[in-house]
């Protein structure tokens, strides 16, 4: 009894903190939105497309994106590592949980810090985002700080400044745009 008591505890906790997160800008800088279901597969393809060894989703809320992209990586037995960055606690912990009952679960890293902080990878890599025009200048700046050859797959919104580097726009109920540092 005192175990579910307790147990019920940290889950209001979570949500409380969470709810906090999702409320407060100065926390969290952009909203939580996950991708639109309806452009799924495209924007899947698009990320598994080119995506040798890893695939970073920036903002990855509870793992929309994440999650059916790694289930896809896992059928065709591409041994492809993902990592989801969420500075929410509670989404966070959401794709934590999430991650323990993938098939894919060994390539599966879930990190809980701010996007803008985290410090670039060494090697070129693929990765997503769907944070809207709400950081244009920040996102832009974040991403130049990745190896040249680095793969951004971006959903709905085109990065400000990046035209030059926009290689493909994959047409779906919303559009993708991919780049390449």
């Amino acid at each position: 009894m005192i175990l579910l008591y307790l147990f019920g505890i940290v889950v209001v906790w979570f949500f409380i903190i969470g709810l906090v997160y999702l409320l407060s800008p100065r926390l969290s800088p952009i909203p939580y939105f996950p991708s639109d279901w309806k452009d799924l597969h495209l924007i899947t393809k698009s990320l598994l497309a080119e995506a040798k060894e890893e695939i970073i989703d920036l903002g990855a809320g509870t793992g929309t994106v994440l999650f059916p992209t790694a289930l896809e990586a896992h059928k065709k037995r591409r041994k492809i590592r993902f990592l989801g960055v969420e500075i929410n606690p509670m989404l966070a912990g959401i794709m934590l949980v999430k991650s323990w009952f993938h098939p894919h679960r060994a390539q599966i890293r879930i990190l809980r810090k701010d996007m803008f902080k985290m410090e670039p990878w060494k090697s070129p890599t693929t990765i997503y985002l769907y944070v809207g025009n709400l950081e244009d200048a920040k996102i832009g700046q974040m991403l130049s700080r990745f190896p040249k050859g680095t793969r951004v797959v971006s959903y709905m919104y085109k990065i400000a400044g990046w035209e030059g580097k926009l290689t493909k726009t994959v047409k779906g109920h919303h559009d993708i745009y991919i780049y390449r540092i």
